[in-house]
């Protein structure tokens, strides 16, 4: 399974909200929506793997994916949703499973950020 970048999907919301003023506020919820996701996972990598925290932030994690996936499908569902918003959301649900790899995974990294870096150094 290919892992998929979560810094390249935030991106697409900010890239929304800067092309299209009127969709400015929705974009920025989802941005937020991908900070609590770091923000949550954070949590997670702190505490160890087989304790009852990580368990409990691992459900805490796994909630709010879940919530972000039932409003991916409420957006996708909305007819009234302006057309790059909805190509957003699309994207963002084709390449669900790879965004959500690290949630099964704790090892892979929920963006590519460190290796992009490491590149640009070379």
């Amino acid at each position: 399974m290919l892992s998929f970048c979560w810094a390249h999907q935030r991106r697409d919301f900010l890239h929304l909200a800067n092309d299209y003023p009127e969709l400015f506020a929705w974009a920025l919820e989802w941005v937020e929506r991908i900070g609590d996701l770091y923000r949550l996972q954070a949590l997670r990598q702190e505490a160890e793997v087989d304790g009852t925290l990580y368990a409990a932030r691992s459900q805490q994690l796994q909630c709010a994916m879940q919530l972000m996936a039932s409003a991916c499908e409420a957006g996708l569902n909305d007819a009234t949703l302006a057309q790059p918003a909805t190509k957003v959301l699309k994207s963002m649900r084709k390449h669900w499973p790879g965004l959500t790899l690290f949630f099964a995974h704790p090892e892979v990294p929920m963006d590519n950020n460190a290796a992009e870096r490491a590149l640009r150094q070379r």
